[in-house]
Parts: structure tokens; sequence; C-alpha cells
């Protein structure tokens, strides 16, 4: 049996690692876009340097990739508004959010 946790409202999965987002949007001059931004942490709230992360914008299925860095921090800027499935992996564990949603001027 797989354990589950939930991180506000979201069920994540495989071997529970919890992935904490920030959405924003830019709301500059003329700009369509925003983006996410998070820290990749376990269970017990450890920091996950170098975790892979992967954003699917779900209706064109454009990816785009980050990469954690040593404080478990990642960025992914020009994000058009739309829903987005994130996952992060690390050897041996993995941790999906679906319906991200990126709006702008929020």
């Amino acid at each position: 049996m797989q354990s589950r946790i939930s991180l506000t409202g979201v069920v994540l999965t495989p071997l529970a690692f919890a992935v904490l987002f920030v959405f924003s949007a830019t709301a500059l001059a003329q700009t369509d876009t925003g983006k996410i931004t998070g820290t990749v942490k376990d269970q017990n709230g450890a920091i996950i340097p170098g975790a892979n992360i992967t954003i699917t914008n779900t209706r064109t299925g454009e990816e785009r990739s980050a990469k954690a860095n040593d404080d478990g921090m990642f960025s992914v800027a020009a994000l058009k508004a739309s829903s987005y499935r994130i996952i992060a992996e690390v050897t041996g564990l993995s941790a999906k959010i679906d319906n991200a949603t990126v709006n702008v001027g929020q």
C-alpha cells in the first residue's frame, strides 16, 4: 500500500514527498504570462536539492523543465495562463500536482 499525503487539497502519492508551490503571475505592461515557483521538500519538511521539475500545459502539451537548487527552490517563468501538471522527481521519489492554474494578474 502506498502512503498518501495531502498538501493544500492536492493528493500526492508514490513514496510521499511534498512539493510546495507558490503560484504567481506578472501583471507588467502587456504581458500575458505568469510563473510557477516552489520549494521541494520531503514529507518531514527536509529540503530536496536537485529535484527535476517538469511543468506541462495540460491544454497544449507544452513542457518546460527546471532543476531545484541547493535550497530546493525552483522557478519557471513565461508560462501562458492555463492549467498545468507539475511533476517533481529525484532518485526513487516522485510527486505530481494536477490542475495547477496560472492566471495573469493574480
